[in-house]
């Protein structure tokens, strides 16, 4: 013995002459920082906080963002009022916001901060995964995979719910599989709770059951290894636990279904071009992960997966990453097309942890073989990451966030929100009026209002209700332009395009509006995608 104890939980002291309770705490610090640095999930945390907070206000906020800034903004009864007219499959994802913007304010990094606490939670979650399926090295490698995959950091700096969806996919995914080795009911329960979380944000996450049934079915059929009484333990406990997601999630569900046509009615349906090529390129593949490359390494490495002791874990894996795709494809042949790449974002995880399974297999037995293949893993995982800097840099434009495909921005223009406003504040002067050219596509006026947030702007000239007192996403003009304008000497007309006569770019009934009260151009501002034009009255 090298101390002794006089009384209960107090040393006398160490020979050494060193106070042994403050050792003590010193080793435990010390052993506490060596097991979470060399936990499985830390390193793949770390690179995905790291990647995903530089460049994080890079991006101009887009539509979608905006569309979330301007619901979080209301209060809580002008947001309820909202979800009976738009946007109630993202009620719940608003809500959240509402009281976080109320805590961190509404900055681009305050709103997108959220994504990227999601992201690096999920990049663990995946880590977790991949380790339970095939190995610590597995699972450090799915992780640092995940980290480094364009699209992960694209939506860890958005402020839309894709990152939180992500981690609940991720979440339920681990539940399952601690569910399906020993089938408790406690563990079901938190598995249902995952589920019903996830498709709260999106309600096409629930599309993930479906990947999951087929891993439960697996589970069952493993002749000679588990009893009658096991597999109708796992059968009925997956079966009740889907369900009870599912029925919490009904509200959400019941709601969305009858905006459906509003909200999404206008995607076209996908050909076999979608997922296989078009225009010469794959196109699935690049936008689910942002990079070419990316995609082709991924695709191979999950391939890979499927080979030797780890082919059960991989079918399991890819059952969960590719299932839902092809689901969600059959399901958007019918009158409503869900097909919207971004609504897939949550099969990244299952790619990665493949990805994992692909790089090691299952764990070498040998302490000379898991160095060997350790270095492996680090050269493929590099190789991952250089593929992706070329996506990397490109989500961190200006004007990224308003691509709605990757890797060429195919459809429409930029529209620089904070450009437009920077020009009005700058030069705007008491007394004077704003037009809006309102589209709903572009949401130029919500921009406007947002990067001019807290400074004093021009009077909104034909607004009759705000978005939040009309309970819907945009805003209520006039029916007549003429009975609005009230002799403003000044008028900023903001509008997207490129169009330099703003009589041909705005509305019919509001050109003619100001031609008759004899408004003339003055000065044109062009700030990428965006018009500003200042008239003045003869």
């Amino acid at each position: 013995m090298t101390g002794t104890m006089t009384r209960p939980g107090r040393w006398r002291g160490h020979p050494s002459g060193t106070p042994l309770p403050a050792r003590s705490r010193m080793v435990q610090s010390a052993g506490a920082l060596r097991r979470v640095i060399g936990a499985v999930w830390f390193w793949p945390m770390l690179v995905t906080a790291v990647i995903g907070w530089h460049g994080i206000t890079a991006a101009v906020m887009w539509r979608d963002e905006l569309a979330t800034w301007q619901a979080a903004s209301r209060s809580v009864a002008q947001l309820w009022h909202m979800v009976h007219n738009v946007d109630a499959v993202l009620g719940v994802y608003y809500l959240g916001m509402h009281f976080w913007m109320a805590l961190f304010g509404d900055s681009p990094a305050a709103m997108r901060a959220p994504s990227l606490i999601a992201m690096t939670g999920t990049a663990g979650l995946v880590a977790l995964t991949g380790r339970r399926l095939g190995g610590s090295t597995a699972g450090l490698a799915a992780g640092l995979a995940f980290a480094v995959i364009p699209s992960v950091s694209r939506f860890a700096q958005e402020a839309r719910p894709y990152a939180s969806v992500m981690f609940f996919t991720a979440l339920a995914t681990l539940l399952l599989l601690r569910a399906l080795e020993r089938p408790r009911w406690p563990r079901w329960a938190l598995y249902a709770l995952a589920i019903a979380a996830a498709g709260a944000l999106n309600v096409l996450a629930l599309c993930l059951l479906t990947g999951h049934a087929l891993c439960a079915a697996m589970r069952c059929w493993r002749p000679g290894e588990d009893s009658a009484g096991r597999r109708r333990d796992v059968a009925l406990g997956f079966g009740l636990a889907a369900l009870a997601g599912v029925t919490l999630d009904l509200p959400v569900i019941i709601a969305g279904h009858r905006q459906v046509v509003e909200q999404i009615g206008g995607h076209a349906r996908p050909a076999l071009s979608s997922v296989l090529g078009q225009y010469g390129a794959i196109r699935l593949w690049p936008e689910l992960f942002y990079s070419t490359g990316v995609a082709v390494a991924v695709l191979v490495l999950a391939a890979a997966s499927l080979r030797g002791p780890s082919l059960r874990a991989s079918a399991y894996t890819l059952a969960t990453a590719f299932v839902p795709i092809a689901v969600l494809w059959t399901a958007s042949q019918g009158p409503i097309s869900y097909w919207y790449i971004r609504y897939l974002m949550f099969t990244v995880p299952a790619w990665a942890v493949a990805v994992g399974l692909g790089i090691v297999g299952m764990e070498p037995r040998s302490a000379a073989a898991r160095r060997a293949r350790g270095m492996g893993v680090a050269a493929i995982v590099a190789l991952i990451a250089i593929l992706g800097i070329p996506g990397q840099h490109a989500i961190r434009q200006a004007e990224a966030h308003n691509w709605w495909s990757y890797p060429d921005p195919l459809y429409g223009y930029p529209a620089n929100y904070a450009g437009a406003a920077k020009v009005i504040a700058e030069h705007e002067r008491p007394g004077d009026g704003i037009v809006f050219k309102r589209d709903d596509r572009w949401m130029v006026d919500i921009g406007v209002d947002y990067y001019l947030r807290g400074q004093a702007k021009p009077a909104d000239v034909f607004l009759i209700r705000t978005p939040a007192q009309a309970g819907r996403l945009g805003a209520v003009e006039c029916a007549r332009p003429a009975r609005c304008l009230r002799g403003e000497p000044r008028l900023w007309i903001v509008y997207q395009g490129y169009e330099r006569d703003p009589y041909a770019a705005i509305e019919p009934a509001k050109a003619a509006a100001l031609r008759a009260a004899r408004y003339t151009t003055q000065r044109i501002y062009a700030e990428d995608g965006l018009i500003v034009a200042l008239m003045t009255r003869e």
